[in-house]
């Protein structure tokens, strides 16, 4: 805890193996291509990966789907250089996802699924991702929080899924998106989306699917 290590080539993180493998304290300070395995492997509460190259880098998730695989806390705060997430990827995170600056490079993420799980993650800084999903895929109750004056804008679909029994809670910030969207309103109610605003605003055919509601249940954002 309070160390970082710093890579400068290929940070891999491979637990293809059927054991358990968690990241616990410290920070972990990518500055090349990062390669991570998420069958079984998942970061903490106090394990940061921090992107900090200055040069072209990649992330490359595996082992991910909407509702199984692992991720760390990540830092997005490079000087320069393009930052990919490879298409394809999906990436499954229930802790904090922070996006602080690119530079002069460009956050590329065509292709590529965020899955916002459990564990009340707080999502900051304005940025562009594909595709998103708030998926808490558990029976507790979770918030998920934008932080206050952050805008996150998804080019491609936007999916909030409360099937399950608990309650998702979008908190704060703003939510711009560009493509379909397809929302769960079952569980939620007014103050479970308490100053989260969703704007439309694409510039090509967009549609939303609302399931799940009745004339006396459920509830949708702030539009």
């Amino acid at each position: 805890t309070g160390y970082t290590a710093t890579t400068t080539g290929v940070l891999t993180i491979d637990n293809s193996s059927t054991g358990l493998m968690s990241l616990v304290g410290g920070t972990l300070a990518a500055q090349g291509n990062i390669v991570w395995d998420a069958t079984t492997a998942r970061g903490t509460s106090s394990n940061l990966l921090l992107v900090s190259g200055s040069a072209e880098q990649a992330l490359t998730v595996s082992g991910a789907t909407r509702t199984s695989g692992g991720f760390t806390i990540i830092n997005i705060n490079k000087s320069a250089g393009p930052f990919t997430i490879a298409d394809g990827t999906t990436i499954r995170t229930g802790y904090n996802w922070t996006f602080t600056s690119i530079g002069s490079g460009s956050l590329v993420t065509t292709g590529s699924t965020i899955v916002f799980a459990g564990y009340n993650p707080t999502i900051t800084g304005s940025h562009t991702l594909t595709n998103v999903i708030f998926d808490n895929n558990s029976g507790s109750d979770y918030d998920f929080y934008l932080t206050v004056g952050s805008t996150l804008t998804i080019s491609g679909t936007l999916t909030v899924d409360n099937s399950s029994v608990g309650i998702n809670a979008l908190r704060n910030g703003s939510i711009i998106a560009q493509g379909n969207v397809v929302w769960d309103i079952s569980n939620f109610s007014v103050s479970s989306l308490a100053n989260t605003n969703l704007l439309l605003t694409g510039s090509t055919n967009q549609t939303l699917t609302l399931t799940s509601g009745s004339t006396t249940s459920g509830a949708f954002a702030s539009t």
